[in-house]
Order: C-alpha cells, then sequence, then structure tokens
C-alpha cells in the first residue's frame, strides 16, 4: 500500500508537516470569570518552554529540522468555553477581523505574514476543562475551517497536554481509542504521548505521522493498514458537562 496525504498518512492536518520553522501562536481567551493577565500568561509559558526541550530532544533523535518560536494575543470575550464555537466565532470576527470565521485562512495568513512554515493556533482558557483538538477525524474529512487546539490551564503536565493537542494539528492521531488501537500501541509504544499525556515521548508511528520520518518503518505499516481497515477514529463526543 502507498501512504499518501488523504488516508493515514503524514502530514494530513491544517499546518502540514512539523518540520522547519514553526510558530505557536497561543490567543488567551480572557472571560469575566476566569481572566488573563501578564503574571498569568508567564506562568503558562514556564510549561511551553519545557515543551520546547521536550521537542527539540525528540526532534534531533528523529533527524527532523525544527525551529520553534512563539508569540501570543489576550482577546476578551464575553463567551466562556462550549462546544458550539460561539467563543471562537466572537474571537475570530471581533478580534482577527474575519467576516466568517475560518481558521485555516489564519493559519496561512500567519505563516506568511511571520515568514514560517507553519503557524498553529492553541487557545488557551484560564481554568480547568478537557483540552482538545478537532483535528483526529482528519483520516476521512479534510475540512480545515475549524481545526484547532484548545487547551485548559490547570494541570501539572501542561507541557505535554499543549504538545499532544498540537501534534493534532500537523496530523497526529490519538492512541487511547478506539480500543483496538490502544491494545496494539501499548504493545509497541506504551510511553507514547499520543496515548497518554503523563508520557512525553514521540514514538516514531508519530513521527511519521507528523513528517519527521519519510517511510513508515515495519510497525507504522502495520498500524496504518490496521486503522485503514478499521477506521473509527472519529473522536468521541465531547461532555459539555466539562466546560
Amino acid at each position: 500500500m502507498e501512504y499518501t496525504q488523504g488516508t493515514s498518512a503524514m502530514n494530513v492536518g491544517p499546518c502540514g508537516a512539523f518540520v522547519g520553522k514553526i510558530y505557536f501562536l497561543f490567543v488567551f481567551v480572557s472571560t469575566k470569570e476566569h481572566p488573563w493577565n501578564k503574571t498569568s500568561v508567564n506562568e503558562f509559558y514556564k510549561h511551553y518552554y519545557k515543551l520546547v526541550d521536550n521537542v527539540n530532544y525528540w526532534a534531533k533523535y528523529y533527524g527532523a529540522s525544527l525551529s520553534l518560536d512563539t508569540g501570543y494575543f489576550i482577546y476578551e470575550s464575553p463567551y466562556d468555553h462550549h462546544p458550539d464555537n460561539k467563543w471562537m466565532d466572537y474571537i475570530l470576527t471581533h478580534h482577527f477581523h474575519q467576516e466568517t470565521p475560518n481558521l485555516g485562512e489564519l493559519y496561512k495568513y500567519y505563516a506568511e505574514r511571520y515568514h514560517v512554515d507553519a503557524c498553529p493556533f492553541i487557545f488557551v482558557f484560564n481554568r480547568k476543562g478537557r483540552s482538545y483538538a478537532t483535528t483526529a477525524d482528519l483520516i476521512k474529512y479534510r475540512n480545515f475551517k475549524h481545526e484547532k487546539a484548545v487547551v485548559f490551564n490547570y494541570k501539572k503536565k501542561m507541557d505535554n497536554v499543549i504538545l499532544h493537542e498540537v501534534l493534532h494539528l500537523f496530523g497526529a492521531i490519538d492512541f487511547y481509542y478506539p480500543d483496538y488501537l490502544t491494545e496494539e500501541i501499548n504493545k509497541f509504544y506504551p510511553n507514547s504521548i499520543m496515548l497518554t499525556t503523563a508520557n512525553s515521548e514521540i514514538d516514531p508511528f508519530t513521527a511519521f505521522l507528523i513528517g519527521w520520518k519519510k517511510t513508515p518503518d515495519y510497525i507504522s505499516k502495520y498500524l496504518l493498514d490496521l486503522t485503514e481497515e478499521k477506521g473509527d477514529l472519529e473522536p468521541p463526543k465531547i461532555d459539555e458537562s466539562d466546560y
């Protein structure tokens, strides 16, 4: 089988391959109940710098050419997080001045503006919640209009949480569902960050999916064939009670 873009393959995320110059653009969503300020942003950035150290280690391990930089916006929103995306539509229309909210266009615009290869957006709320990315179904669907990473600032392992969600924007998939995939991943890569954010390892399968390896090894080929055969990689529904 030839593994090409559009199937279970490398670089199917909205930001392409996780190589070259990457600019992490954090959008701190400040609400009345859970505001951000420079102090809280600086505290959050401590997690980001730990992430950078980890990514640089694994990029060197796989021989991937990678340079990370970052910037941020603090934007107020009258809407707190909710799966209906009203909060995001408000941010994109009022602060990024889009007539029709479209994250895919912003990824491209800011990558060109900052002269980088990719500019992933990470929306951050200053409270508890279940962090997620809406890209795990890209194997089936290639609509990049609202593919995003959303992070809630409250866990000790926030560096792993941020990286786990951002990797989805570069084509990585979750390993903690469906059960058949989790079972196989535990045999080969039990320490993968895509299995649990308690771990920090970027496994060879994920390395292929994000463009760090040009060809899949035999285990990755097996997993690719398995996911093609069984499917069901669409992420579970978000439980609104988490928010």
